[in-house]
């Protein structure tokens, strides 16, 4: 063997010698085992040690990856692969659903209820105007109540039957 055979080193000496932190040797205790202590300190074979090292980390990196984790790889790719084709069946579903008209674009139903509720906001504030010289000099709450009901109910069944009626297939432009 050579000259370094038989060289003792401290913890401190063969991490820098190495190069990992003194921690790191201490977590390679099984890997790179102490041949004993000079006091306090633990103490290695130089060359045997430097050794063990390049063994753990010659068999570290070969063992890194793993058919496993090549087939867990794989196993996420084809997940992942599942949900996108999940994800594209259910657009074009809701593209054949909007084609068909059984479904609406949020924009579109959102466009008809603000037209709608103008239009009954309009009705509404109408009636004060449209009742009032019918109510005017009435002394009795029972007629005044009789000819806002018969006001409202009117309102309400011409807003029901609205010839505009729902437009099962709306477009924005229209």
């Amino acid at each position: 063997m050579t000259r370094f055979a038989s060289q003792e080193v401290t913890q401190q000496e063969l991490a820098e010698i190495i190069g990992i932190t003194d921690r790191q040797l201490r977590n390679l205790k099984t890997t790179v085992p102490a041949k004993g202590k000079r006091g306090t300190t633990l103490v290695y074979d130089l060359v045997p040690s430097v050794q063990a090292f390049i063994a753990y980390v010659q068999n570290t990196v070969e063992t890194r990856i793993t058919d496993k984790d090549i087939q867990a790889y794989k196993g996420r790719g084809e997940i992942a692969r599942a949900k996108r084709d999940e994800h594209l069946e259910r657009i074009a579903k809701v593209e054949a659903d909007k084609a068909e008209g059984t479904v609406a674009e949020i924009a579109l139903v959102a466009k008809f209820v603000g037209e709608n509720n103008e239009r009954i906001r309009a009705k509404f504030l109408a009636l004060p105007s449209s009742v009032s010289p019918s109510v005017t000099g009435l002394k009795s709450v029972a007629k005044v109540e009789a000819i806002l009901t018969r006001a409202v109910d009117e309102a309400l069944s011409n807003l029901a039957e609205w010839e505009g009626g729902i437009d099962p297939c709306p477009t924005l432009e229209g």
